[in-house]
């Protein structure tokens, strides 16, 4: 069964820039209108200056699920969004390295929501991705012995993501203040 440093290292940065411009500021529950490849064109061909690092908030966009309930998706604004991934690709191979390190001898994957190659597509992520194959299937060493099994939603989650985590979980609090 592949790692998720398996599923990682198969990306190239600038691969990882391109899908997630292109294909990771979407849900796949929008429409197809929705679509990131000419603000990719723009941003590598045509624009000059890098876009400022002045905080954005998002765009939300309500749809409605297939049991008739709304759902609000948060929408990244695109050029915080571009900045995001040119940081991601410009710190590939350390981030790669670190997941390496932090996840090498665990026996098993236990979330199938991260980033990899698939097929027929482009993009680099989906919310409900499942291919027993490839991902094997954790949830019966999940599930024996436990008392509580607990369920969520999590779809509301990533406009509330509080951006400085990400680097403090990665060097440490005191270290990212520092750059």
């Amino acid at each position: 069964m592949k790692t998720y440093y398996d599923f990682m290292s198969e990306i190239q940065a600038e691969e990882l820039y391109d899908s997630l411009v292109c294909y990771g500021m979407f849900s796949e529950k929008l429409p197809p209108i929705f679509s990131g490849e000419l603000f990719l064109d723009y941003c590598k061909n045509i624009r000059k200056h890098s876009f400022s690092n002045e905080w954005r908030g998002y765009i939300n966009y309500e749809t409605m699920r297939n049991i008739n309930i709304p759902r609000n998706i948060g929408i990244p604004t695109p050029m915080g969004h571009e900045l995001l991934c040119k940081t991601l690709m410009n710190h590939w191979t350390e981030l790669t390295e670190f997941f390496r390190a932090k996840t090498k001898g665990h026996p098993r994957i236990i979330s199938r929501i991260h980033i990899r190659k698939m097929k027929n597509t482009k993009a680099l992520f989906l919310m409900n991705y499942k291919n027993w194959i490839v991902d094997g299937t954790p949830e019966p060493d999940i599930y024996l012995g436990k008392r509580y099994m607990i369920h969520a939603d999590i779809s509301k989650c990533y406009p509330s993501i509080y951006t400085h985590a990400i680097p403090w979980a990665l060097v440490g609090k005191d270290v990212a203040k520092k750059i």
